[in-house]
């Protein structure tokens, strides 16, 4: 976080037309920013932004849950939608050496190098677009989930899904016309398949010809050109990192508490570093990147806002775990509640320490590294709420995978379970076996003697 001076506020709004600056609109506008304090803005928009960021990570459904169905009330089509596993980015205990490594170098980089900030300018252009179309699908899709939830309308209707599938029909060909394929051709793709009158009918494409076959949802069309339009006009070109910090949230995980504490501690002794000992960051702060939110009163940069919106993500997580082994043999549905104790402390800890961090800025007039006010409040308040409900339960919990089992543990096979249970094996109840007759018998017990006396002669043999 970095302090904008009284100066630099001036520059600011001298930019404004002369017509509007002239007015006395524009002199009661400024006095009434210049008297907000910056903390309650900028606190604001990172909570949105950890909120909604927290809200949009959840792409699978927990282990310990029922895969949705339409049978409950709750249903949404989005809940066919989630994977069975994250195939996000996930970060394990060894990246908490890699990322501060990374990071500073990439720091130091920027600080030198004018031609790496030109390479990540044209590299944001396309994360921009990314980050605002998911945002923006993200948003359109859970307001008509809600919509058709209160209502009890189809949200199929308002937000429908089409497959785009294009195939290889070599196989089939049509008649086309002299320049452009014959438009009016209405053939439906077939596996050779006919009717009782003779039709040909509609059936899937095979996979051995198709060339791709992309789900698309509809508000994925709007938000792309939302996305595209919002990254050529300047008057709403802050929200660009606003959609850049929702959209990292949603992408990086941590596997669980310990991995965050780990992640979290090594950051925190990186930006107070960075931010008190050396002049890179604060040079970072100024260079033309989507990697701030920058207001006329105040300064925050996303690092401040992803890395504890990804804690918050993980309690969020965390309690979806807990509801499901409180209410056992139960569907996971988007549409149910599971905002719980976990993730409101985190938040409650994180709004605190925004708070806390910006009184300092106000003491000192030097600019602060949030994370060694957020990291602490964070981690104290969950690891303390951790051990007193749920014995540390979420030190080491996986959200959508069972615990693996260590690699010199070998599979138990059936029968080893069942002696390890003590269950008494009846062989009336094994499928697989056949009884042998009296006959069966008497050939076994010759069997056997026969294979007594080559063993016996194999022991003469070895003797000699």
């Amino acid at each position: 976080m970095d302090h904008i001076s009284s100066v630099q506020l001036e520059k600011v709004f001298s930019k404004i037309p002369n017509a509007l600056n002239s007015s006395e609109l524009a002199n009661c506008c400024s006095l009434w920013i210049s008297k907000i304090p910056p903390s309650y803005t900028l606190v604001t928009i990172a909570t949105t932004l950890v909120v909604l960021g927290s809200l949009a990570s959840i792409t699978s459904i927990p282990h310990n849950a029922l895969p949705p169905t339409e049978k409950d009330s709750l249903f949404d089509p989005s809940d066919l939608e989630l994977e069975k596993e994250e195939p996000d980015l996930r970060l394990d205990e060894q990246d908490a050496i890699i990322i501060p490594i990374c990071c500073g170098i990439t720091l130091v980089a920027l600080y030198y190098s004018s031609t790496l900030v030109k390479l990540l300018r044209y590299g944001f252009v396309l994360l921009t677009i990314t980050a605002g179309t998911s945002v923006y699908s993200f948003l359109l899709n859970t307001s008509v989930r809600l919509f058709g939830k209160w209502t009890g309308v189809n949200p199929l209707k308002l937000n429908p899904r089409y497959r785009l599938t294009i195939s290889d029909n070599n196989s089939s060909p049509h008649p086309i016309s002299l320049l452009l394929p014959n438009l009016t051709y209405r053939d439906p793709l077939t596996d050779k398949s006919k009717t009782i009158e003779g039709a040909e009918e509609s059936t899937s494409v095979l996979s051995s010809v198709q060339l791709t076959n992309t789900y698309i949802r509809l508000d994925i069309i709007p938000a792309l050109i939302l996305s595209i339009a919002l990254t050529q006009w300047s008057p709403l070109q802050a929200i660009i990192p606003m959609n850049c910090a929702i959209y990292a949230i949603t992408q990086i995980q941590f596997k669980n508490l310990k991995t965050a504490s780990l992640i979290l501690s090594a950051l925190l002794i990186y930006d107070v570093y960075f931010v008190f000992y050396t002049p890179f960051m604060v040079n970072a702060s100024h260079v033309d990147l989507p990697v701030k939110i920058q207001l006329p009163t105040g300064l925050m940069g996303l690092g401040d806002i992803v890395l504890p919106g990804v804690f918050i993500s993980l309690c969020y997580k965390f309690d979806i775990y807990r509801w499901h082994i409180r209410n056992p043999n139960t569907e996971f549905h988007l549409n149910r509640r599971y905002w719980g104790v976990y993730t409101t402390t985190a938040l409650l800890s994180y709004i605190l320490a925004l708070l806390g961090c910006f009184v300092a800025l106000d003491r000192y007039q030097i600019a602060q590294p949030a994370l060694l006010y957020v990291v602490p409040s964070q981690l104290i308040s969950i690891l303390t709420l951790a051990w007193w409900k749920d014995g540390f339960e979420m030190w080491s919990f996986h959200y959508d995978e069972l615990s693996k089992p260590k690699k010199d543990e070998a599979a138990l096979s059936e029968t080893a379970e069942l002696l390890q249970e003590g269950d008494t094996y009846i062989e009336e109840n094994d499928l697989d076996y056949i009884p042998l007759s009296d006959d069966d018998d008497d050939d076994d017990d010759d069997d056997d003697d026969d294979d007594d006396d080559i063993y016996d002669d194999q022991l003469d043999d070895g003797e000699n």
